[in-house]
């Protein structure tokens, strides 16, 4: 989990890591427990082989801000969520999923957040939930915008046969 200092457990009205809701204190112990930071929920990666999708936490990495998409970067009503949103490293065609382990029982103070009215606005439109339709984009060839004015390949010295080819395209 990621730790906060001082100042950033004030301003997002958490104490020790754990999100604290101060109006209703009554109801903090449940509050809490339905309660998780959106930047630690949030995976996001870029998958460039059918072989990177395998292992789901192979170069993830996570958000530094996301307030600009949940209320005080929280994530409110689930239990363990997951939220991935994977990138083909070619032409940036995205896989999107949500898991959670327990939702929120009605009744509780606050209503649980809303993940697809939040992200709808930002998801593009070549957007999939479907790992294997995820998986022929990944492996589908990709071929820059424009034409290409220059190129270059770079070895791996460890391994001799590995050549990656870069290009420079414009248009």
């Amino acid at each position: 989990k990621v730790k906060m200092n001082g100042a950033l457990e004030q301003q997002h009205g958490v104490a020790g890591g754990v999100p604290r809701v101060a109006e209703e204190e009554e109801s903090e112990e449940v509050v809490d427990e339905w309660t998780t930071l959106a930047n630690d929920a949030v995976h996001l990666r870029l998958v460039r082989s059918v072989a990177d999708i395998v292992d789901r936490d192979k170069g993830v990495f996570h958000p530094t801000f996301s307030h600009q998409i949940f209320d005080n970067q929280v994530l409110y009503g689930y239990k363990e969520p997951r939220l991935d949103m994977w990138y083909s490293a070619g032409s940036l065609h995205m896989y999107w999923d949500f898991q959670f382990s327990q939702k929120a029982p009605a009744g509780l103070p606050r209503r649980h957040t809303d993940l697809l009215s939040a992200l709808t606005p930002l998801i593009p439109s070549h957007h999939t939930t479907s790992l294997d339709e995820f998986a022929r984009c990944v492996e589908a060839p990709f071929t820059p915008v424009g034409r290409k004015i220059h190129g270059y390949r770079v070895t791996d010295e460890a391994a001799v046969d590995d050549q990656v080819e870069y290009e420079v395209t414009k248009g």
